[in-house]
């Protein structure tokens, strides 16, 4: 009986810290998607398996999905994608998938560009790109462990306002500036646009995971 008893209060503890992860709210307002496990982890697992046959995608799984951002530049391949379903494709069974997720938005500039004395590679002469990407947590707050394991430092960077103000840093020849935002809380992918269709609040280390694949000429 006593065993009994220790069992059903060890299933109630771990189902009360699951409430309490599923609750948490982390910088702007961001929740995780869901719990590893959960009714919706298992609708977005299957919406990102391989599917054999004829037959429609059941989308009804987007409706409570709030991760949608926009991923890609504004000169090649901008698309959409729901952050948790890109994360699960790699790896159906990691709970981190469930998020916090951000959109991020970053702009990267030529830090020395002269376009009156240099080779015409470029008809636009372009300076600068806009990189939109998907961004956990981690990648846009990251404990000083984590800045680290980037390569980058927020200390003397103003993380309190998150209305207007990037987190900026040089890196090899450019400049680069990052924000991230979290669709409202009513978010619906059939009615609204994500967040970093254009510059919005928030701050971020985020840059270096759209910028490893970029570059400017």
């Amino acid at each position: 009986m006593a065993r009994r008893l220790l069992r059903l209060a060890a299933i109630a503890a771990a189902t009360a810290q699951q409430q309490t992860q599923t609750t948490t709210t982390f910088q702007q307002g961001a929740k995780k998607e869901w719990t590893f496990g959960d009714n919706q982890y298992k609708k977005v697992r299957d919406a990102v398996k391989p599917r054999t046959g004829g037959g429609m995608e059941d989308e009804r799984w987007k409706l409570d999905d709030r991760s949608e951002c926009y991923s890609g530049t504004d000169e090649y391949m901008l698309r959409s994608v729901f952050c948790d379903a890109e994360c699960l494709s790699d790896n159906k069974n990691d709970p981190s998938c469930a998020g916090p997720w951000y959109c991020a938005r970053t702009k990267v500039c030529e830090e020395f560009h002269d376009p009156d004395n240099r080779d015409n590679v470029d008809p636009e002469n372009r300076k600068c790109a806009i990189i939109r990407s998907c961004a956990n947590h981690s990648q846009c707050y990251p404990t000083a462990a984590e800045q680290k394991a980037m390569g980058i430092s927020t200390v003397n960077a103003d993380l309190s306002n998150l209305d207007d103000t990037p987190f900026k840093y040089e890196i090899a020849g450019f400049t680069v500036e990052t924000t991230c935002c979290v669709n409202k809380k009513a978010y619906k992918h059939d009615v609204d646009i994500p967040c970093n269709a254009a510059a919005r609040r928030g701050v971020a280390g985020a840059a270096l995971v759209a910028l490893l694949g970029v570059a400017i000429v």
